[in-house]
């Protein structure tokens, strides 16, 4: 059975000028019944919610209001806890961020570079199949596999009877060198593939200088470029830093450093990226009322390298997934953080083990110019073909 409660309120304010669902919220905050749970009665009949009628109210009049009163709100079992009252381990768990690792005294550049390799696909799945260290070190080879210059020519300024000289060499990855030209990382790569070398000349039977001119005639599925930040000071006996702002993409196109039958080899995929660019934008013209409407499919991409050459990247084009930076003023000290790409516009800062979500901006904010983290390494992956049907 309904419990019956019945209590008295005297002095009770009415005005007649407002409608009566005024009067009606005065009693709901005095009871805690709704209006529309409300059955007030009067000599004279009963209370609308829009208008008086013809009840005729005097002062010290007497009003009845039936109705039941809503249950009183539970305290939650478990108190909310917002994101910042949250310790970093909870606000990690949380956003489902990944795990750190904790810095054992002068660790910090091992943790920042697993990291970043962490962010290698193809690694990770080596790493579930196979539980030897051999298999590791064989994707590893694959993946981050030469990057060649089979075409480098060393011509002498200072004689013209010398021959010129030509060679290969192969590498592990670009390096920018970084003088008061560089403002952008493809002037440093450039510079890096034209520089000037002093060296024995045959002819003079002297040290001479000499122009290396290079190209590239192989290109690695994962690029890593160094920025060349830190030199030695003879004067003062020191490792110093350049801390210049040198600007870096988030998309990296190394076409031009290539040779030219590298080029021709790559025009064909190349070109697909530029089909599959121009459907996108023209479904994105489309009105929605023309889109299909279905399930998410499952986005499938061409092989990124050259069918003959596994581990080769046959476009060129790459995207950027992961920052390694140092912060301070010399190469024996300091910090080094990674910063690895998790979503279109996510990244994740790894600082040993504080883990934490930042945005493309931040990412670009790492180029230089002061005491702020500044990027040492930069891993480039290659850039996706999308497979549209």
């Amino acid at each position: 059975l309904p419990v019956v409660v019945s209590e008295k309120f005297d002095a009770v304010e009415l005005n007649t000028e407002e409608p009566p669902m005024v009067f009606k919220a005065q009693l709901f905050a005095l009871t805690g019944v709704q209006p529309e749970r409300q059955k007030v009665m009067m000599k004279g009949g009963t209370l609308k919610d829009d208008e008086w009628g013809n009840i005729k109210l005097k002062n010290g009049m007497t009003l009845l209001m039936m109705g039941s009163a809503d249950a009183l709100p539970e305290e939650p079992v478990v108190r909310p806890m917002f994101v910042e009252d949250m310790t970093e381990e909870q606000l990690a768990s949380a956003m489902e961020l990944p795990c750190g690792l904790t810095n054992l005294g002068n660790t910090c550049y091992m943790n920042a570079t697993v990291q970043c390799l962490r962010s290698v696909p193809e690694l990770k799945d080596a790493l579930r199949r196979y539980s030897l260290v051999m298999s590791f070190i064989s994707s590893s080879e694959i993946l981050f596999s030469v990057l060649d210059l089979y075409v480098s020519s060393m011509k002498c300024t200072e004689s013209e009877d010398e021959d010129p000289t030509k060679g290969t060499e192969s590498q592990l990855q670009l390096s920018c060198f970084i003088n008061t030209e560089v403002k952008y990382l493809a002037t440093g790569l450039r510079l890096r593939l034209q520089e000037d070398i002093t060296k024995f000349s045959p002819s003079l039977k002297r040290n001479a200088l000499y122009i290396k001119s290079s190209k590239i005639s192989r290109l690695p599925a994962y690029l890593t470029v160094q920025m060349v930040r830190f030199f030695y000071k003879e004067k003062e006996s020191v490792n110093a830093k350049v801390l210049k702002d040198v600007k870096f993409p988030l998309m990296l196109d190394v076409y031009e450093l290539c040779t030219a039958e590298l080029q021709e080899k790559m025009v064909s995929v190349r070109s697909k990226f530029k089909v599959v660019e121009d459907k996108k934008l023209e479904m994105q013209q489309q009105p929605k009322e023309n889109l299909k409407v279905g399930a998410p499919k499952e986005t499938k991409y061409e092989p990124f390298c050259f069918s003959e050459d596994l581990g080769s990247s046959n476009s060129g084009y790459y995207d950027l997934q992961a920052v390694l930076t140092h912060q301070g003023r010399s190469s024996s000290s300091g910090h080094y953080v990674a910063w690895v790409k998790r979503k279109e516009d996510e990244w994740v800062k790894f600082d040993d083990d504080k883990v934490s979500v930042v945005t493309p901006e931040d990412i670009l904010k790492l180029s230089g110019g002061g005491d702020w983290h500044i990027a040492y390494v930069l891993l480039y992956g290659p850039r996706r073909l999308e497979i549209l049907e």
